[in-house]
């Protein structure tokens, strides 16, 4: 098989696209890796969901996350602010640590 003059440099760029082009799209699965690990790892720590969807630390109805929200006052400052909260109380949800 005889190859061309500029046959070379062509096939020399097609390998360079196919490079730089599979090189992004490893990366791009990477950043997906991460991001999904990262939404596993919250999705653990809120493991609670009321009926309004809003997302919590603790289910308060249960004796063992009740003392752990008691000594959590991040958790407790998070649901002062958080009107979802008191709505969900009002429907018989008591989840504390809101998202």
């Amino acid at each position: 098989m005889v190859i061309e003059k500029g046959t070379h440099k062509i096939i020399v760029l097609v390998s360079m696209a196919l490079f730089v082009t599979s090189s992004a799209l490893a990366g791009d699965s990477e950043y997906e890796s991460s991001r999904n690990k990262k939404e596993n790892e919250r999705n653990k720590e809120y493991h609670y969901v009321s009926l309004t969807g809003t997302k919590y630390k603790y289910d308060l109805s249960k004796p063992q996350d009740r003392i752990k929200y008691e000594v959590d006052p991040d958790a407790q400052m998070k649901d002062a602010v958080n009107p979802r909260v008191q709505i969900d109380r009002g429907f018989w949800q008591y989840g504390g640590g809101s998202e």
